[in-house]
C-alpha cells in the first residue's frame, strides 16, 4: 500500500506550476519497481526510475511495514 504525506501531496501543485505535469500512478510505479534504489541514508529510500515518457523521477520514501509513505519525489534532468 501507498500513503502520500501531505507534503507530497502538495508536490504535485508545486510541480503542476512548473509545467511538470506527474500523477499518482506513476509515483507509484517508480516505487514498484525503480532502476535504482539509494538507501545508503535509511530509514529513507531514494527510488529511481526513466519514464515511458523519458523523464526521469526521484521519489524519497519510507518503508513502515507493508506501506510506503511517499516524503516528497521530484524529476531529474
Amino acid at each position: 500500500m501507498i500513503f502520500f504525506t501531505a507534503y507530497a501531496n502538495k508536490k504535485f501543485l508545486v510541480l503542476e506550476r512548473h509545467d511538470v505535469m506527474i500523477g499518482r500512478e506513476n509515483i507509484a510505479f517508480v516505487v514498484g519497481s525503480p532502476d535504482t534504489v539509494n538507501d545508503s541514508k535509511k530509514p529513507l529510500l531514494f527510488a529511481h526510475k526513466k519514464l515511458a515518457d523519458g523523464r526521469t523521477f526521484c521519489v524519497v520514501y519510507k518503508n513502515e511495514g507493508d506501506l510506503k509513505k511517499i516524503i516528497t519525489f521530484y524529476p531529474l534532468l
